[in-house]
């Protein structure tokens, strides 16, 4: 049986010399025992810099590019620098990605405009830089490897800004081009987060989808395990920025796993759990900073009882009303096909004989989307609002916990309720004001 081990790193991980050296060190480690492919984000907070260099090209502001685009290529060059042992050498891989870079967000600049495929592929410099970075990283530390593109493994559709795989023919792939790359004492690193359509064209799996890339080549080499290294000790009650008392959990149930992923626990990208699922691939969440501690291993089932409160900001809540569609058949398909069309993905969703109320990302609203609601319904809109979330293992149909919630709750407004069809998940919509302390009494109340 082959024994691979997939380690992932965030940007928090490649946020410093620092702490790319300690993922050398893991790997090192690693590598000791198993067969090793490493799967990389782009350095800490590069991403989000090369969304702010589209928003200035689409304005047309060039000498800005220039300016952050120089401040870009110096924090590569330095941390280069810092681990390969012929830093001209080295700066000869980086060198062209940066020139090629440059030369498309110049030519954005010039048109003032941008397609998703172009946005795509401007997305997808920061882990091709970083994967270099990594590359003699790991030669510093005399681990031999090889660095790969995962465009060259992944295929999606063309839906370049969050992009659906296409399994089998990355299986394909993986087969043909990764395997032979997978050996006792060497490491394979790959670019976290982007893939190709058939056209040969970069795609992404959306933000955060470096875990995801993970657990897709996890699925399409039968890995044995999957780590994900952040910047957390595990699966937690809660972020610990706001509850410094959050409990790490040593293990956790895939499905409530899923759940806090989906509805907003950034531990995790929602759709990591299914490939790893489907290859009945164990995934551990560890911390880059404290490899002592023993991590979170998600299992297939766990103990009933509560696991976390997630809290997910700047959502609005849209209340639809027609006394006309009572007893009326369709009407809910009618909703869902206007917001299809809008290609908006509906999250918390309430139904009564005439109404229906729903919760959407305020990145989502338009006056499209209010448009073609207004035509089926009369429409309100309870803007400034949070998601407060508690997880866990069959609590919905818990009495004393549903009575826990709602006493402690009692002096806040509460837009919404919802009792997750899983069971698994207890959401309100509240003031996003309110959120924050809501989250920090109930955590005092549930967990402490």
């Amino acid at each position: 049986m082959r024994n691979i081990k997939i380690l992932k790193f965030g940007g928090t991980s490649m946020g410093t010399n620092e702490t790319i050296s300690e993922c050398a060190k893991i790997i090192k480690n690693a590598i000791k025992n198993s067969k090793v492919i490493v799967v990389v984000s782009a350095l800490s907070g590069v991403t989000n810099e090369l969304i702010a260099l589209i928003d200035l090209a689409k304005n047309q502001k060039s000498r800005l590019i220039a300016v952050r685009l120089d401040k870009l290529e110096k924090k590569h060059k330095e941390t280069l620098n810092c681990f390969a042992k012929n830093p001209n050498e080295a700066w000869a891989q980086l060198l062209p990605i940066f020139n090629e870079l440059r030369q498309i967000l110049t030519g954005i600049s010039l048109v003032g405009d941008i397609s998703d495929k172009t946005s795509a592929a401007v997305w997808s410099y920061g882990e091709r830089l970083s994967s270099w970075i990594m590359h003699y990283a790991l030669l510093e530390s005399n681990v031999t490897n090889k660095r790969i593109s995962a465009a060259k493994l992944i295929q999606t559709n063309s839906n370049y800004l969050e992009a659906e795989v296409d399994f089998v023919k990355t299986k394909v792939n993986c087969k043909r081009i990764l395997n032979p790359l997978i050996k006792d004492n060497q490491a394979v690193v790959i670019t976290g987060f982007i893939a190709r359509d058939k056209h040969k064209h970069i795609t992404t799996l959306g933000r955060g989808g470096s875990d995801y890339t993970a657990s897709i080549i996890g699925l399409s080499v039968n890995a044995n395990q999957i780590e994900i290294w952040t910047d957390v000790d595990g699966v937690m009650s809660a972020d610990p920025r706001i509850v410094p008392s959050a409990r790490v959990w040593s293990e956790i149930d895939v499905n409530v796993m899923a759940e806090m992923a989906y509805v907003g626990a950034k531990v995790l990208h929602p759709k990591t759990i299914a490939p790893a699922l489907q290859g009945k691939i164990p995934v551990y969440i560890k911390n880059t900073f404290n490899i002592k501690s023993r991590g979170t291993k998600i299992v297939e089932q766990d103990k009933k009882g509560l696991r976390g409160i997630v809290v997910k900001k700047n959502q609005l809540l849209l209340h639809l009303a027609n006394p006309v569609i009572l007893n009326q058949i369709g009407s809910i398909h009618e909703y869902s096909h206007v917001f299809a069309e809008n290609n908006i993905s509906i999250d918390v969703c309430v139904t009564s004989e005439i109404s229906i109320s729903l919760s959407i990302n305020k990145k989502d609203e338009s006056e499209k989307l209010y448009k073609d609601l207004r035509k089926l319904a009369k429409l309100t809109i309870n803007d400034n609002l949070a998601k407060i979330c508690i997880v866990g293992n069959q609590i919905g149909n818990d009495v004393s916990i549903l009575a826990r919630i709602f006493n402690t709750i009692k002096n806040y407004k509460i837009y919404l309720i919802s009792d997750g069809a899983s069971f698994n998940n207890i959401t309100l919509m509240v003031d996003e004001k309110n959120a924050d302390d809501i989250l920090k009494v109930l955590h005092k109340e549930l967990f402490i």
